[in-house]
């Protein structure tokens, strides 16, 4: 994961009092292979998953599945980029994402900002991330809690179900 993305996300998960746990691993089905099979046990398993895209978050479903786990049931994947991909797999892999129209607002301010006008709205507040909730991270049966690893709950604006891309 990114180094900003990875500091960003852990900053929240300590004010909520979430232990995380960096896994670093490539873009295959076998990197993630070592983590994948020490939570198979379900002391050892997180809650969930952050992965640090949806590409990254995919090939980790498809390991935890040949490990013989459940997404979501046994653990919770998201991703983030929102891309097609996600939405078109089975389980529908939850997502975050950078709402593209902010995304440009944010460029305008910069721009203003080099010219030397006003910065009103500030970059803070048109950039804002989403959340796409869908099937790999919602539970019908959630196990019971162990001390490890539990989702953090959302902050910012509202989760949007299949939102826009």
């Amino acid at each position: 994961m990114g180094h900003a993305r990875f500091d960003a996300m852990t900053a929240v998960a300590g004010g909520a009092g979430v232990p995380v746990q960096r896994v670093d691993c490539t873009l295959s089905t076998d990197s993630p292979a070592p983590a994948v099979a020490a939570w198979r046990d379900p002391d050892r398993r997180p809650e969930a998953v952050y992965a640090y895209n949806d590409e990254f978050a995919l090939v980790l479903i498809q390991a935890l599945r040949d490990a013989g786990l459940d997404v979501p049931r046994d653990i919770a994947v998201a991703g983030s980029d929102n891309l097609p991909l996600g939405a078109a797999l089975r389980p529908q892999l939850t997502t975050t994402y950078l709402d593209l129209p902010a995304a440009a607002a944010v460029a305008r301010t910069m721009e203003r900002l080099l010219q030397g006008e006003d910065l009103d709205p500030g970059p803070a507040a048109v950039a804002r991330s989403r959340l796409v909730i869908r099937e790999s991270a919602r539970r019908t049966h959630r196990r019971a809690p162990h001390g490890e690893g539990q989702a953090i709950p959302p902050t910012g604006p509202p989760a949007h179900r299949d939102g826009p891309r």
